[in-house]
């Protein structure tokens, strides 16, 4: 029930940016290259932020985390309320979500898509952020799972920080050779 509330907050910023965005993008094109140039850098921090986060906790521990685990023995009792409520103001009260989608779907967004593949985009985002926190929830329910993913979890950082580079990059270089 959090994966599927915090989908539907996502959905709602994702509404709110690819509308937004698409609005302005129709009158101005220089903000168009402001966003990817202001997202570009905001990829690149997050990356930067998760390498840091990444290679800090390989150095201080990496065979024994002092962070608990992930998964304890006992299971705690949610109401469905809570768990609603929990899930909707993770994503609601968390801005950052509205510059990544800014960052994300400036490279997208063109002022000649329809309605209809704006709202299939934002609809997209929210059904992939909930499909993807159910899975992480039930994988995590797994003991050996979520101790393998926590020894790992310092690679995985790195890993997606990467991932994050790369594209802040790839992002920079279509901009450059756009304006060339």
């Amino acid at each position: 029930m959090v994966a599927w509330a915090h989908g539907f907050g996502v959905w709602l910023y994702a509404l709110a940016v690819v509308l937004g965005v698409a609005a302005v993008l129709a009158h101005l094109v220089w903000v168009m290259l402001a966003f990817q140039l202001l997202g570009a850098v905001f990829l690149c921090y997050l990356g930067t932020m998760m390498i840091r986060s990444g290679i800090g906790s390989q150095l201080n521990s990496p065979d024994n985390p002092a962070s608990p685990p992930l998964v304890e023995g006992g299971q705690a009792s949610f109401s469905s309320t809570r768990c609603l409520s929990d899930g909707f103001f993770i994503v609601f009260l968390n801005p950052k979500i509205m510059i990544f989608f800014l960052a994300v779907f400036s490279q997208f967004l063109t002022p000649e898509q329809s309605l209809a593949t704006q709202m299939a985009a934002a609809a997209l985002a929210g059904v992939i952020d909930a499909m993807w926190y159910a899975l992480v929830a039930m994988l995590v329910s797994y003991g050996q799972f979520a101790q393998r993913l926590q020894r790992h979890s310092g690679r995985i950082d790195v890993f997606f920080g990467v991932i994050l580079w790369g594209i802040s990059l790839t992002i920079l270089a279509a901009v450059m050779i756009e304006a060339i």
